[in-house]
């Protein structure tokens, strides 16, 4: 809803209730800070209610990768993210799939740290740090609607189609 730049620290804030879209997902949080260098963006992080939703799959299989807890830090290598990690209360949804892209199933996850490494703008691994609880279903053993967890938004109306749209 609001956004502010420094050039005293090289931080870009997003306040009040943000959304920030990459790709096929939205990162939402009360704050989200944006660390640049140079003009280029190296880390971002969100300090409470971190959220981060990824469409997997088609639109209309309304499968959704989500990943939440209280923090959110990603770094960024050539303006994609790298690696992020959320701690504490961190919990996941993760349709998983095999090395062809077909879907095994949905894992859910809580830890108190949780590290994701992306590979081509996807996550390639997501490691539990201590008191790991885990399960994974099989696809068509689960109610695809209601795998949501508890601060899970979708706002797909409010993405900006252009970069004039975000001054409008």
């Amino acid at each position: 809803d609001s956004i502010a730049y420094s050039q005293k620290d090289s931080v870009m804030r997003m306040m009040y209730d943000p959304i920030l879209w990459s790709r096929n997902s939205q990162i939402t949080g009360d704050t989200i800070l944006l660390y640049m260098d140079s003009g280029v963006l190296k880390k971002m992080y969100v300090p409470n209610k971190a959220l981060m939703v990824s469409q997997s799959g088609p639109e209309q299989a309304n499968m959704f990768d989500q990943i939440q807890g209280r923090t959110l830090t990603a770094w960024f290598e050539n303006n994609e993210i790298h690696e992020m990690l959320v701690l504490p209360d961190a919990e996941n949804i993760y349709y998983s799939t095999d090395e062809d892209g077909a879907y095994l199933g949905v894992s859910q996850a809580t830890s108190e740290r949780m590290r994701i490494r992306f590979r081509e703008q996807k996550i390639s691994r997501i490691i539990f740090e201590k008191n790991l609880k885990q399960s994974m279903t099989p696809l068509d053993q689960v109610d695809i609607g209601s795998l949501r967890l508890s601060r899970f938004r979708w706002h797909p109306e409010l993405r900006p189609k252009s970069k004039e749209e975000l001054f409008e």
